[in-house]
């Protein structure tokens, strides 16, 4: 009992450190950021950043999450509850710095990204019928015999009863092996299309800016939520995509690489770089920051194993000569 007690007070400890580790780093970011950056104040900086690897990689994340869209995107709803205006990263037009809106900022950065990243998880989890996690990816027979594969990092609510099938795709993609039922269509609802079949499979995957339609079998017809911009119908090996205001056109896609994942792997063939990692980091748990510039200007092809993300993190990075770092919490920085 005396060795568990003296083990979790050593962890305990280690947290504190870290999270001591954190505060500073983002101290000495805002003092860099906020005023004129004087030789004492630099010296100064310079010796702590010195002080260990732990302190240099505590900098570093600051750094990576300041370029990151999640972070801009938090900070600005952040300003605008805050009441004030949008925060740039440079000098206002009159020279003026502008250290009490990042000091102001930083101060709230924690608050800001709990309510961000988590309050829309607690309510679609509240939502949901069934969920997924990063790299997760289950099979589940609907109550009308239907097969549905959700893949990783998804959500979605069913609704089944006196005939009537319907799920409501709420994050992420599933594939859907349809039961034929000529009386009762099988309804797929996303964010912005409604897909109806009577009996065949396709895949649905939805993010913020779109839906997408992939027919492996069987015909579909997709249609706009918002009931502009009239409907459209799939052939086997093709696509659509439905975003807020219109139906994309009918292009072709071969299931068999867009649907890869339903076999373990995702295949790229002279994709962005850059591209590639986001569709790579949908499958991990952790958060994934890019610093390098003009990778997205890099092309790759490959065919990665999902069971082992992390080798398809480091097999791209060697192909396209990045550094790959990998720091505590699961973070791994592109640079």
């Amino acid at each position: 009992m005396e060795q568990d007690n003296s083990s979790k007070d050593r962890l305990d400890s280690e947290s504190m450190d870290n999270v001591k580790l954190q505060d500073e780093a983002l101290e000495w970011f805002v003092r860099l950021r906020g005023q004129e950056v004087d030789q004492p104040t630099l010296h100064a900086f310079e010796r702590w950043h010195g002080r260990s690897s732990r302190h240099a990689q505590a900098y570093l994340v600051i750094e990576a999450m300041w370029q990151s869209r999640a972070f801009e995107n938090a900070i600005g709803e952040f300003s605008e509850v805050a009441g004030i205006e949008k925060i740039h990263k440079q000098k206002s037009r009159r020279g003026r710095p502008l250290k009490q809106y990042v000091c102001l900022a930083a101060a709230g950065l924690a608050t800001v990204m709990v309510c961000v990243w988590t309050l829309p998880e607690v309510i679609l989890h509240w939502r949901a019928d069934y969920v997924t996690v990063a790299g997760q990816q289950t099979g589940i027979v609907l109550p009308d015999g239907s097969k549905m594969t959700m893949n990783t990092d998804s959500a979605v609510a069913i609704n089944f009863h006196d005939g009537h099938r319907e799920v409501t795709l709420l994050q992420g993609e599933a594939f859907f092996d349809v039961r034929h039922d000529a009386v009762h269509p099988f309804l797929v609802t996303g964010p912005f299309g409604i897909t109806k079949v009577t009996g065949t499979a396709f895949s649905v995957r939805t993010d913020r800016q779109q839906d997408r339609v992939i027919l492996e079998r069987g015909h579909v017809d997709v249609r706009l939520r918002s009931g502009d911009g009239g409907h459209t119908q799939l052939d086997p090996g093709e696509m659509v995509t439905a975003s807020y205001q219109q139906l994309s056109g009918v292009t072709k896609s071969d299931p068999s690489i867009a649907l890869a994942w339903r076999n373990g792997r995702l295949v790229f063939d002279a994709q962005p770089f850059t591209d590639v990692v986001h569709e790579l980091s949908r499958y991990y748990s952790g958060r994934i920051f890019i610093i390098k510039s003009g990778l997205e200007k890099s092309l790759v092809s490959g065919n990665f194993r999902l069971a082992d993300i992390e080798s398809a993190f480091r097999a791209l990075s060697e192909s396209c000569g990045v550094t790959i770092t990998y720091l505590p919490g699961g973070t791994i920085l592109f640079r």
